[in-house]
């Protein structure tokens, strides 16, 4: 058997074999950017909803900043590269008010790259609480 010399047999594995490996990288690295990118939205949106309820079961809008920011450490507080602030309205906390929630978290994605999430959450204060009469 012999061998055109001008014969492009096998060019086509050849280009498979150079191709192939980056082709699954960039696959590989856009699948980490999406779970990363689901990851932290779910954990915003989990932030907001925790500091929102923890907030609203105060009886002072003093303390229902404070244990909305508590809430908001305690969900976030150990995920690695991110971080997050909220803005909690708490109003006058009277019963049948709303407790409004803004959250923002800056995520690290990939390769350097960040993005930030945001979650908005509102909770009713409850009309039956402990120590409120109507």
């Amino acid at each position: 058997m012999t061998v055109d010399p001008g014969s492009e047999r096998g060019d086509v594995a050849v280009e498979a074999a150079i191709v192939a490996p980056v082709l699954l990288f960039l696959m590989f690295a856009g699948l980490l950017v999406a779970g990363r990118s689901i990851q932290a939205r779910s954990q915003a949106e989990s932030a907001a909803q925790e500091a929102a309820r923890a907030a609203s079961l105060q009886q002072t809008p003093g303390a229902a900043v404070a244990a909305g920011q508590e809430a908001l450490v305690a969900n976030v507080g150990d995920t690695v590269g991110m971080t997050c602030t909220a803005a909690i309205d708490a109003g006058d906390l009277s019963p049948g008010s709303v407790v409004e929630v803004e959250v923002s978290c800056d995520a690290d994605l990939v390769a350097g790259r960040s993005h930030t999430f945001r979650a908005r959450a509102i909770e009713v204060v409850d009309r039956f609480r402990q120590g409120e009469t109507e």
